[in-house]
């Protein structure tokens, strides 16, 4: 194992390769029947790609990037659970095979790495969802307990699982880069929930004082800049191709976005 070479140089190619691998790994006959087909963060398998862009597209490499986004999509998709008590029949249906997706999803990691006799990385991302459902618990509690903010604990939940894959392979000089650029995507995604539903959990950490929309939506704005121009000192100064800057650059370029634009959407 380990030995076959798929050859795709370019970071996109080698995405479209995988992002099609992926969707014939959650393809489930009887799922599909009943729920949507889940979604794939193209933005985190772009980084997943790009950080291992100057290695074979091995066996084990493959095993190790599909693995990360499916146990990513078995989150994404246990995030979706409602915990009301009061659904209807079909509604309750759909909330429990969502959580049997999930756990598929999830249980097909670690048949995968077997395959390629990953034992070393069974574990640590075994290690990796305990700590995201932990900070997940935090977050949702809102418990005041840790002595980091909901912002740091969001910023876990979200890298957590391509930390480590740069910790895998060394990439040492990746770890900020996929950190602040996934938490910006979450604080993209918590300031759309507030507009649309006057609720997201990262609010906590924001000042009382201010309690209006556009006050408070201004603070996102102020917490995203801050990641912003964080990114750019990162891009400025790394050693990455032109071919990542760019494309991280298409990423954080989509969140520079207007407060009214979003709500005059909404």
């Amino acid at each position: 194992m380990g030995t076959r070479v798929i050859d795709v140089s370019d970071i996109n190619s080698k995405s479209s390769y995988m992002l099609d691998k992926i969707n014939q790994y959650i393809h489930h006959s009887y799922l599909i029947k009943y729920l949507e087909p889940p979604t794939i963060d193209e933005d985190k398998l772009f980084l997943l790609i790009a950080m291992c862009q100057d290695m074979d597209l091995d066996d084990t490499l493959e095993a190790y990037i599909i693995s990360t986004m499916l146990v990513q999509i078995a989150l994404d998709i246990h995030e979706e659970v409602s915990v009301e008590k009061k659904l209807q029949s079909i509604q309750q249906t759909e909330q429990q095979l969502k959580v049997l997706a999930g756990d598929y999803y999830s249980g097909l990691y670690y048949s995968l790495l077997s395959k390629v006799d990953a034992v070393t990385m069974i574990k640590s991302i075994a290690t990796c969802i305990k700590r995201i459902n932990e900070h997940k618990i935090r977050v949702y509690r809102q418990d005041p307990s840790y002595s980091d903010s909901i912002t740091e604990s969001l910023r876990i939940i979200e890298s957590e699982l391509f930390i480590n894959m740069a910790e895998t392979y060394q990439l040492t000089n990746w770890k900020t880069v996929i950190s602040e650029v996934l938490l910006l995507k979450r604080i993209n995604r918590e300031k759309e929930r507030y507009v649309k539903t006057g609720f997201s959990v990262i609010t906590g950490d924001f000042s009382t004082n201010h309690s209006s929309m556009d006050e408070v939506l201004e603070q996102f704005d102020r917490l995203a800049q801050h990641t912003q121009d964080r990114i750019q000192t990162i891009l400025s100064t790394s050693t990455f191709t032109a071919e990542v800057i760019s494309g991280v650059q298409s990423i954080v370029n989509r969140f520079n976005r207007p407060v009214h634009h979003i709500v005059e959407e909404g």
